[in-house]
């Protein structure tokens, strides 16, 4: 079992000075975020391909989709949030992210709306440009 206590050597703490003394701002961001990261690398990895899988398979579904259901994905596990406007379309959803056999447990927290509610969240989530948003994102 991992440890789930936070803990940052010296030497990373070291190197984390030196990046932000030399300038490396997003660098020493991003190797704070490994320092304290509590996943190993290899789950990162996989949740990366889980998280790509699912935005893939909803892309190919529909791609707007991704304007209306997210997916975080943590050690293995899938929250899917957001909106659709049917039974329906919510269990071809979910039929479609359990495809991947490396997920270990979905959580289901989309909700079903109204089609003009639906529609009002796209709208929202594409901006006042009519720009699709960032909905989907993996965590990590």
């Amino acid at each position: 079992m991992k440890s789930t206590g936070l803990k940052m050597s010296n030497l990373t703490a070291l190197v984390l000075a030196a990046l932000l003394s030399a300038g490396c701002i997003p660098l020493a961001i991003e190797a704070g975020k490994k320092a304290w990261e509590d996943r190993s690398t290899e789950d990162q990895v996989t949740d990366g391909k889980i998280y790509g899988g699912i935005l893939s398979r909803l892309s190919d579904k529909d791609k707007n989709l991704l304007l209306d259901v997210s997916a975080d994905v943590w050690e293995g596990r899938v929250l899917l949030t957001g909106t659709l406007d049917s039974r329906k379309a919510h269990r071809e959803v979910v039929s479609l992210v359990r495809r991947d056999k490396r997920i270990r447990k979905l959580y289901d927290e989309v909700r079903i709306v109204t089609k003009a509610e639906k529609e009002r969240r796209r709208k929202l989530t594409r901006g006042p440009e009519g720009q699709k948003g960032q909905r989907g994102r993996r965590r990590g």
